[in-house]
């Protein structure tokens, strides 16, 4: 996962939020608990993320043995990956960037 969110001094934007839980399903399926506890969320905020990516169609709830996991779908793989290579475009930029005078 790029770091992009490293500076855990600041409040993370609804954005960051939603493409760390992304990133985090891009890894394998997980319970709404998991992404939680990996994401550093409260259950209330974690419900309501989740709501508003399967809404989406970036990932797909299933039952599981009567819990309920969270997968990514496609659409999901396919928005991570667009962030992921924008992300590239501008750390590239940066890294041969001349500061300046």
């Amino acid at each position: 996962m790029p770091n992009l969110w490293a500076d855990h001094s600041r409040k993370r934007s609804r954005f960051e939020v939603y493409l760390e839980i992304l990133e985090l399903l891009k890894r394998g399926p997980l319970t709404p608990f998991e992404i939680a506890f990996y994401a550093r969320l409260n259950h209330k905020r974690t419900k309501e993320y989740i709501n508003f990516l399967e809404r989406r169609g970036y990932l797909e709830l299933i039952d599981e043995d009567g819990r309920t996991v969270c997968v990514l779908s496609t659409n999901g793989g396919s928005v991570v990956e667009r962030v992921r290579s924008i992300y590239g475009l501008f750390e590239g930029n940066f890294a041969t960037r001349k500061p300046y005078t």
